[in-house]
């Protein structure tokens, strides 16, 4: 009978002081060894009995924590490459610590750049942004660490599909202006084409005309659904006539009037020939007419 209980005693004994082990403090806070591998000594930060554990030191810098420009300016223009995007320009104050920045965009506020440097410069250009609202994040670093992520939100507007054209005469020359929503396709006579392929913003832009011939045409366009857009044009020739006009005249001294209007004095001299020869063949014949 006492064998028994003793037996039952010891059973019911150790159960007890393996619990009792696990409720010690250095359990409670990993800062002493797992008895079962449960946990890691440390890992809670508390090493006070892990023995020879290794904990990380904190970490020591030369240069000041880069810190992100507090004004940034933002500026969204109609891509040259797209007619249904747009190119965001940004550019910033250079902050008084940091010497390159890490730039990224997204559709989450403050999402992580990463650590890799986009640029040195103080601005940065996204191209052929989809419309829509977005986040540009941001952060600045220098040769040791980088500095924590700040963003700026900015929308990009949407561009409806639209066909604009008209001619604009000035009295001495004629001009197609034109502008083109977003659109997918465009069809329209072989110089407006010509001058599309060759244009560096072909959304929008002006072609001379300078046809002899009367010209009526279309510029079409299709949306990405094959919604039709149509603008119709007519041109025509501007007729100029040159007006000739007679050389004026001036005379001096003792010219000849008539009603024609004024005789040049070297025809005047002309006119007074026959009239001296005369005088001098009636003095002549006075003087025979004496002597007789």
């Amino acid at each position: 009978m006492k064998a028994t209980y003793f037996a039952l005693l010891v059973s019911f004994a150790l159960p007890v002081s393996s619990a009792l082990a696990h409720q010690d403090g250095c359990h409670s806070w990993h800062s002493c060894p797992s008895d079962t591998g449960s946990y890691e000594c440390g890992d809670w930060g508390y090493t006070s009995g892990c023995g020879g554990y290794d904990y990380p030191k904190v970490p020591t810098y030369k240069l000041s924590a880069p810190k992100n420009p507090n004004v940034g300016t933002i500026n969204i223009s109609r891509s040259t490459s797209s007619r249904c995007t747009h190119d965001v320009d940004i550019s910033w104050e250079k902050p008084s610590t940091g010497d390159r920045y890490s730039i990224a965009l997204s559709k989450k506020e403050g999402a992580d750049p990463g650590n890799i440097p986009d640029t040195a410069s103080t601005s940065f250009v996204f191209k052929d942004l989809e419309p829509g609202n977005w986040f540009i994040n941001f952060k600045t670093g220098n040769a040791e660490r980088w500095s924590s992520v700040a963003y700026w939100p900015v929308t990009v507007p949407d561009i409806k599909p639209e066909v604009i054209a008209s001619i604009a005469n000035d009295g001495t020359s004629q001009t197609l202006n034109y502008s083109l929503g977003c659109l997918s396709r465009v069809d329209a006579p072989q110089f407006v084409q010509e001058h599309l392929s060759k244009s560096a913003t072909f959304h929008s832009g002006s072609i001379p005309l300078n046809s002899d011939q009367p010209l009526e045409f279309e510029i079409v366009g299709w949306d990405k659904n094959e919604k039709k857009y149509v603008q119709k044009l007519k041109y025509s020739p501007i007729s100029i006539r040159l007006l000739k006009s007679e050389p004026s005249v001036e005379i001096s001294g003792a010219n000849l009037k008539t009603n024609s209007g004024s005789i040049p004095e070297e025809k005047n001299k002309y006119a007074v020939v026959p009239i001296a020869l005369i005088a001098i063949l009636y003095f002549v014949w006075s003087i025979r007419k004496n002597k007789d």
